[in-house]
């Protein structure tokens, strides 16, 4: 996958920013910027419950907590950037319980939630001239890793927040 440019990702948030007070379709606002910020899957986010929302009442961190995904690995707490803390705890707030994004329901019979968010993205990605496969959601990863890189941190702990094999203690 590669990374989005700088336009693209103005383009993406400009449009999606079109969502933010819309209670059926918050999913649509909050996924990028979590994907953006976080380095999470899509799966990871589409899925992603009320429970899993917490904050460190000792440091005041708010983060969240997968706890099952596409590894083993993929078990882990990341940290909610200011850019969407604020607006992933009032949706936490709101909801109460169960998922996070409850309209983001299934039929799959592996239980996946990501399939409405994955076809949407595609199809708003394409409406705004950004046609290559290789820029997808997935592409949000490759910025968290880059941006990680770039800011010297260290692979052990780049590794935890991305979910990626630890092969380091």
């Amino acid at each position: 996958y590669q990374m989005f440019s700088d336009e693209e990702l103005t383009i993406l948030f400009k449009k999606t920013a079109e969502f933010s007070n819309s209670a059926d379709d918050l999913y649509k606002y909050l996924i990028p910027r979590l994907g953006y910020t976080t380095g999470c899957r899509i799966e990871e986010l589409c899925s992603l419950r009320c429970e899993q929302v917490m904050t460190d009442l000792d440091t005041g961190i708010s983060y969240i907590e997968v706890s099952e995904g596409k590894t083993e690995n993929a078990k882990r707490k990341i940290p909610l950037h200011d850019w969407v803390v604020d607006d992933v705890i009032k949706q936490r707030d709101e909801v109460g319980t169960g998922l996070l994004f409850p309209n983001l329901t299934t039929q799959r019979n592996d239980g996946k939630h990501g399939d409405k968010v994955s076809k949407w993205f595609g199809r708003l990605k394409k409406k705004h001239g950004i046609t290559q496969r290789s820029k997808a959601f997935h592409s949000y990863r490759v910025h968290v890793a880059t941006y990680l890189e770039r800011g010297e941190i260290p692979e052990s702990t780049a590794v935890w927040i991305l979910g990626h094999t630890r092969t380091q203690s």
